[in-house]
């Protein structure tokens, strides 16, 4: 943590930080979309908890708190406020500020952002939506290994601009669990492993998008018990309800001021782009079996 200014670009905009986030690609000089910066949060008119977290979320802004990390306030899009606790672990807050802290900024700018990873395939990029542990980053792995580009690990942004969708790289990391890097043949010596979830965060800029691109087709990670691996087609208000079921942090959308927005965005997504289940057989379900399926398919 630093108060000096650093410059960085995420999802297509730029960032000006109070706070060392190394795991950014540098920015632009101009003028920042973004500015992260520490000082005191503000208190919540009123606030929610679940366990050790705590947020609430107004037409003012979001709050967002977790015990023994810190508070932050996000506000317009635009600013975040950082209070960090006076032990607070320096990686373990830049993953709460790049996961739910930037999701509440995300949907506050009226873009989508899904619980997904994505690589570049031919000239597009195709997504792999899932719950945790289903295995979105493994897949995205398995392809980048192959020799594709990751666009985004966890977290996939789609934005429209005059009428188009896009979808906007994230930074050049995947995260696995430390037998799953070994698996796909991954060397991890001297590699950083989480101080919260134990994964080994894997750097990928030689193998990156850097530039917006289109969305060609979604995949539905699912178990499929003993059945064969397979890719299914997904199609009505059934691709709708699958957007809306992995959005990223669906519980910040504050559903008086943005809760119609992203239910549009979510259909218009949903019209334009096809959306299929790649279902993962216990017997053939590895990630070089579900690459190949996905690579067949058109």
């Amino acid at each position: 943590m630093t108060a000096a200014a650093h410059r960085y670009r995420l999802y297509g905009l730029e960032l000006r930080s109070e706070i060392l986030l190394p795991e950014l690609q540098v920015g632009d000089s101009g003028k920042p979309d973004v500015t992260v910066s520490l000082g005191q949060v503000p208190d919540p008119p009123d606030e929610c908890a679940f366990g050790d977290l705590l947020f609430q979320t107004t037409s003012r802004g979001c709050w967002l708190g977790w015990r023994g990390l810190g508070r932050f306030f996000v506000e317009g899009g635009r600013s975040i406020t950082v209070q960090p606790d006076a032990k607070a672990d320096a990686a373990a807050l830049r993953v709460f500020i790049l996961g739910s802290v930037f999701g509440a900024l995300l949907h506050q700018r009226g873009v989508l952002p899904l619980h997904a990873s994505a690589v570049r395939l031919g000239a597009g990029c195709v997504a792999f939506l899932g719950d945790s542990g289903e295995g979105k980053s493994t897949l995205a792995a398995a392809f980048v290994r192959a020799g594709a580009s990751l666009v985004a690990d966890d977290v996939l942004v789609v934005a429209e601009t005059d009428g188009a969708l896009t979808v906007w790289p994230a930074y050049p990391q995947l995260k696995l669990a430390e037998g799953t890097a070994d698996r796909l043949g991954w060397p991890t010596r001297d590699l950083e492993r989480g101080s919260v979830d134990r994964k080994i965060a894997l750097p990928t800029r030689e193998r990156f998008v850097d530039e917006a691109v289109e969305l060609l087709r979604l995949y539905v990670l699912v178990k499929g018990g003993r059945e064969p691996s397979r890719i299914e087609g997904v199609e009505g208000f059934d691709k709708v309800e699958a957007l809306i079921n992995h959005t990223y942090r669906l519980w910040l959308v504050d559903a008086a001021t943005a809760g119609a927005a992203h239910l549009q965005l979510a259909c218009r997504l949903a019209s334009r782009v096809p959306v299929r289940r790649l279902v993962r057989g216990d017997g053939d379900g590895s990630p070089r079996r579900l690459r190949q399926l996905v690579e067949g398919d058109d």
